[in-house]
C-alpha cells in the first residue's frame, strides 16, 4: 500500500455508568494495553506474556446451591426443588408441579423422546401402598413402569403398564412396598408427551394411609447464605473445579433445555497479587458468565453483572492487597430477572465457563483501539484511521504517538501522533 494518513481522534472517557444489569464497579469490557515501561507485543500474546496480566483460569474451590438473583439482589437458598427430580423438563413445567395439589399444573419433558421419568424422594424409607395418576391429556393412554428402591440407584418393580395399550386416569395398583425412592418412567404415550398432572404417593402411618407431601424448603438466614463469601470460611471440604467449565458438564447437576433451573454455582480461590501492580487500576475481566455473577473481593461485595454472552470488567481498586494473597470468590446464578432472555432451543449450562483474568493498568490508560484501513477506488491504496478511547481524569491532557510497521517488521516513514 502507497499511502498512509494518520488519524487518531482521542476520546478521553470515565467508566460509563453502570446500566440496569450491571451494579457496583462493572463496567462494559475493553482491551486494556498495559504496557508502560515494556516492549511492545502483538495482540496474541498481549494475555499470555504481559506481566499486567494475571490468568484466573485454573483450579477453583467450588459448592453447587440453589436460589436465584432479581434486579442484582441474592433472593433466596433453597434444597433443590424438595426432593422432586425428571429426567428433564420444560421450564414453565416443572417436577415439583406435579406433586403441588393442582390439576392445572403439570410437569411436562422436555421433547417427545422417551423414555422420561419422574422421581420423588420421601425423606426417608416408608411403605408406599397406591399411587395414582392424573396425565396431561385424559383421552390419551400411557405406557410406564412405577419403581421403588432405597437409594434412587437400585430399584424394584412395583406396577409394570409398560405394554399396549396402557394406562390413563386413575390409581394405579401396585404390590406395597418400603422404599425412600418412587420413580414413574414413560415409555411411551398414545398422541403426546410424557406430562403428569398429579402424581399421588399414599403412604401407611400408623394404619392409616396418608398421601405424602414434598417437604417445604427452609430458606437460610441472609449471614448463613453468605457466609462462603468470607476469608474465614472454611471450603476444605468443597470439591475443586476447573475454570472455564460449565457445572453441569462436569455431573454437579442436569443441563436444562430451553430454560433454567434454580442451580448457582459457588466459587473461592486465594490469589497472590504481584506487588508491582500496587497504585495500578485493577480490572478483573471476564469473557462470559452464565447468568448472573456476583463478585466479592476479600469478603467485600465488588458488583454484579447480568448477561451470560457478554464479555465485562469489574474494577477492583482500592479492594486488592498488592503482594498478598487476597480471595476472590464468585455466586453465580442460571435463574436470574432476565435468564429467559438467555435460553432458547439449546441446552443452557451455567458457570465460569469462559477464560478470565486480571489486569493492571495504570490511571490514565489506553482502553480500546478500533483501526480501519478504506481502500481507494483502485483497490491499491488505503488509508489508516485510527480511533483510540482513553480512561483517566476529565480534563487531563494525554499525547498518543504510534509507529508504523509492514509485516515484514520494517519501520514505515509515517508519524502518527494525536492529542486529546
Amino acid at each position: 500500500m502507497n499511502k498512509v494518513s494518520g488519524l487518531l481522534p482521542l476520546v478521553l472517557l470515565l467508566a460509563p455508568p453502570a446500566g440496569a444489569q450491571d451494579t457496583g464497579r462493572v463496567i462494559p469490557a475493553s482491551l486494556p494495553l498495559p504496557l508502560p515501561g515494556a516492549a511492545p507485543m502483538s495482540p496474541d500474546r498481549l494475555r499470555a506474556t504481559n506481566p499486567w496480566t494475571l490468568p484466573m483460569t485454573g483450579a477453583w474451590r467450588f459448592a453447587l446451591a440453589h436460589g436465584h438473583t432479581a434486579n442484582g439482589r441474592y433472593l433466596s437458598d433453597q434444597s433443590p426443588i424438595n426432593g422432586i427430580t425428571a429426567s428433564g423438563s420444560e421450564t414453565k413445567n416443572p417436577p415439583q408441579d406435579a406433586f403441588d395439589g393442582s390439576l392445572q399444573t403439570r410437569w411436562c419433558a422436555p421433547d417427545d423422546t422417551v423414555p422420561q421419568w419422574l422421581q420423588a424422594d420421601l425423606g426417608t424409607p416408608q411403605l408406599v401402598t397406591s399411587i395414582s395418576l392424573n396425565w396431561e391429556r385424559a383421552n390419551e393412554t400411557y405406557r410406564c413402569r412405577i419403581q421403588g428402591g432405597p437409594d434412587g440407584k437400585h430399584w424394584n418393580l412395583l406396577a409394570d403398564h409398560s405394554a399396549l395399550p396402557g394406562i390413563g386416569d386413575g390409581v394405579v395398583n401396585i404390590a406395597p412396598a418400603s422404599v425412600r425412592y418412587v420413580r414413574v418412567t414413560v415409555v411411551g404415550t398414545s398422541g403426546g408427551w410424557a406430562s403428569i398432572r398429579e402424581c399421588r404417593i399414599s403412604v401407611s402411618e400408623g394404619g392409616r394411609q396418608v398421601a405424602w407431601r414434598p417437604p417445604v424448603a427452609k430458606l437460610m438466614s441472609a449471614a448463613a447464605r453468605d457466609a462462603f463469601v468470607q476469608p474465614a470460611f472454611d471450603d476444605s471440604r468443597w470439591d475443586s473445579i476447573r475454570v472455564p467449565s460449565n457445572w453441569e458438564v462436569l455431573g454437579y447437576s442436569a443441563p436444562t433445555y430451553n430454560g433454567v433451573d434454580n442451580t448457582v454455582g459457588q466459587y473461592r480461590r486465594w490469589v497472590t497479587v504481584p506487588a508491582a501492580w500496587a497504585g495500578k487500576r485493577i480490572l478483573w475481566h471476564f469473557d462470559g458468565a452464565l447468568d448472573g455473577a456476583e463478585v466479592f473481593v476479600n469478603g467485600q461485595k465488588a458488583g454484579y453483572h447480568e448477561s451470560g454472552y457478554t464479555a465485562w470488567n469489574i474494577d477492583l481498586t482500592g479492594l486488592l492487597k498488592a503482594g498478598q494473597r487476597n480471595l476472590f470468590v464468585l455466586r453465580i446464578s442460571k435463574s436470574t430477572s432476565s435468564s429467559d432472555c438467555e435460553t432458547g432451543d439449546y441446552q443452557c449450562m451455567g458457570g465460569l465457563y469462559r477464560e478470565t483474568y486480571l489486569v493492571a493498568v495504570p490511571s490514565t490508560h489506553i482502553s480500546d483501539v478500533v483501526v480501519q484501513t478504506p481502500l481507494d477506488d483502485s483497490f491499491r491504496n488505503a488509508t489508516l484511521a485510527t480511533r483510540i478511547q482513553v480512561q483517566g481524569t476529565p480534563g487531563q491532557a494525554v499525547i498518543v504517538t504510534g509507529e508504523l510497521f509492514t509485516a515484514g517488521g520494517q519501520k514505515v516513514q509515517a508519524q502518527l501522533a494525536g492529542k486529546g
